[in-house]
């Protein structure tokens, strides 16, 4: 049995490469509405300088102000990262222990990311304030939660992962 080989001497398709997405971290700070975001990627070392700045404009943003939003939105992070964020949460933690009002959002897509879920679990749990959990389809506010609720934010959570996938 022979096997032929239709248009050999066809000349092959050109392969377009379409730029890729920008994996970059955006911070912006806007004072007016009291609201910083950060969002996308949090992985090279670059981001260092970044954050160094961002928690400096927080904590003296925070001495002459009396509420602040912060939302955090990651396709991607790293320990330094968490870092960074641990050192948002003192000083907004110290913030909400002189009276203002302060919040975390973090979004997370359940349906895709359990570790972003995890970490933010696990982040909340050194919040005196409000910190939100935001998916797809639910909040979870985890304001100042013990061990045993953060079990039971957890299955909740999962659960609605779990149900997410199902749906679609």
């Amino acid at each position: 049995m022979s096997v032929q080989l239709q248009n050999q001497n066809r000349i092959p398709k050109r392969v377009v490469a379409l730029p890729r997405a920008k994996k970059e971290l955006r911070i912006s700070f806007d004072t007016k509405l009291k609201f910083i975001e950060v969002k996308g990627w949090s992985v090279a070392d670059r981001i260092i300088p970044m954050y160094e700045r961002l928690v400096k404009n927080i904590n003296m943003y925070l001495e002459n102000s009396d509420n602040l939003i912060v939302s955090f939105n990651y396709e991607m992070l790293n320990t330094t990262t968490i870092k960074y964020i641990l050192s948002i949460i003192k000083a907004i933690n110290k913030a909400h222990r002189l009276g203002k009002s302060v919040k975390i959002y973090w979004k997370v897509n359940a349906n895709r990311d359990d570790a972003m879920a995890e970490a933010a679990l696990d982040l909340s749990m050194m919040c005196d304030f409000e910190f939100q959990i935001i998916t797809e389809s639910a909040k979870i506010n985890t304001k100042a939660v013990n061990d045993t609720q953060v079990i039971e934010h957890r299955k909740l959570l999962f659960g609605l992962h779990t149900k997410s996938r199902l749906a679609a």
